[in-house]
């Protein structure tokens, strides 16, 4: 992932060339053809920089700005590195913005959203009117606490629906590391992993 959440970087377009010519290609550059990359995130979560009641329900940059800073950095990589994929994720929203096309027609090889859920609901891939595959870059149980139960029930769930419904794949949030009191963390705090690691 290239960028939690810096919005300067999609709303003032110097900033967002400096940062593609001077660290985003010479990262690019090192690791061409790693196999350890799966692939480029260009944004993660970009609807945290976006204004209105479809971004960060508050200010911020206009959909327009953000499609341009996807393409731009897209862009930037695949000139360095062709052969690399490269997505963008949605996650405030889940997969709505996907359905509205704000991540179509930028270049992207494939979708990437966020969702949360105790009973792992998510829609076929094949009703959003996607292009490209799309995986679940994100997911898990709702709200605080530790309850090891309700997180394995939460990922058997997203699991099953994920294979039922045609998505390309998933990715959990998140392994962590030992002693974080993240309630998503995979592993416990002397690094055993809870039931969730056994059951991923």
């Amino acid at each position: 992932t290239l960028n939690g959440g810096d919005s300067d970087w999609v709303t003032d377009v110097a900033k967002q060339t400096s940062y593609l010519e001077n660290a985003v290609k010479p990262m690019v550059s090192r690791h061409q053809g790693s196999s350890a990359i799966f692939a480029y995130d260009v944004m993660n979560e970009i609807e945290s920089v976006v204004g209105g009641s479809d971004g960060n329900w508050g200010v911020g940059a206009t959909w327009d700005q953000a499609r341009a800073y996807i393409t731009a950095a897209s862009a930037a990589i695949r000139s360095v590195d062709p052969g690399r994929l490269i997505t963008a994720s949605s996650g405030w929203h889940g997969y709505a913005n996907l359905q509205k096309g704000y991540f179509s027609g930028l270049g992207l090889d494939f979708y990437d959203c966020h969702v949360y859920d105790d009973a792992g609901f998510i829609p076929d891939a094949a009703t959003l009117g996607l292009d490209k595959p799309v995986i679940l870059g994100e997911h898990g149980h709702t709200g605080g606490g530790n309850d090891d139960a309700r997180q394995n029930e939460s990922l058997i769930y997203f699991l099953y629906n994920l294979s039922a419904g045609g998505w390309a794949g998933h990715a959990i949030w998140h392994y962590d590391y030992p002693g974080s009191t993240n309630t998503h963390r995979m592993v416990n705090a002397d690094g055993s992993w809870r039931p969730v690691g056994f059951t991923m």
